[in-house]
């Protein structure tokens, strides 16, 4: 009798699986909690398997976003997202979202433009930027208390440049090894061009405090009108940089 009864909850379960997995993800948004802001339009497809036509959180929005819910994550416990971002004019490429332990994310390559991710800044800012920028990470992950746990990536900026009412700057390739340290996230920059270098080391806490330490160091073919400009930052070192530090708050 007991066996049979065993029996019978777990067809009950399975046929509730099965009922799941094939259920709309329209009839299944409703009772899922979505984080603060954040708006989905255009969902089609199943729990296992669907698409987003846009997302948009606070400023921000996204479109064409494709997501799969491996059977085997769920089954082990620690459910994780295969997303990927098909819209080349915001943001394009791939990464898996995990949730066991605090917010993580692996295996990232994500690719946008200097120019679509300045638009995404609630204040206007006097200059202007391009240039393709990739995002690689092999894995980030936070705590629930949003400190940085674990990073191990690079951010790219190639052909980088810089528009302003003096001109044009051009940056050539900036570079940030990004990890993790006493959980704030650190990036090492080091960005070289025939007008322009800049190398230091910058980092972030999760109440979103900065403080940037580094060098600036014109080159000879460093446009007049920003030369007078970096003279005003500080006075040069033997070799010619000037020392920079910054802390605020964003």
């Amino acid at each position: 009798m007991k066996n049979k009864i065993l029996m019978g909850l777990a067809g009950l379960a399975c046929y509730l699986l099965f009922l799941l997995a094939q259920a709309p993800v329209g009839r299944i948004l409703p009772w899922v909690t979505l984080p603060p802001g954040v708006m989905l339009s255009g969902v089609s497809g199943t729990l296992w398997h669907g698409y987003v036509e846009q997302v948009r959180w606070q400023n921000v929005v996204l479109g064409k976003i494709e997501w799969r819910l491996p059977l085997t994550s769920v089954l082990l416990a620690d459910p994780v997202l295969e997303l990927t971002l098909k819209d080349r004019q915001t943001l394009s490429g791939q990464l898996e979202l995990g949730w066991q332990g605090g917010p993580r994310v692996r295996d990232v390559a994500l690719h946008s433009d200097a120019e679509w991710l300045q638009g995404q800044s609630p204040l206007p800012l006097p200059v202007g930027a391009s240039g393709p920028l990739q995002l690689t990470l092999a894995e980030a992950r936070v705590n629930l208390q949003g400190q940085c746990q674990q990073v191990q990536g690079r951010l790219q900026w190639r052909n980088a440049v810089v528009t302003s009412p003096m001109g044009e700057l051009q940056l050539a390739t900036a570079e940030a090894a990004l990890s993790c340290e006493k959980g704030k996230l650190v990036a090492r920059l080091q960005q070289g061009s025939e007008q322009l270098s800049v190398a230091g080391r910058g980092e972030l806490d999760a109440a979103g405090n900065y403080r940037f330490e580094g060098t600036l160091t014109p080159g000879a073919n460093l446009p007049p009108a920003f030369a007078q400009g970096v003279s005003y930052l500080g006075p040069r070192d033997s070799q010619g940089a000037i020392r920079l530090n910054y802390v605020g708050r964003f």
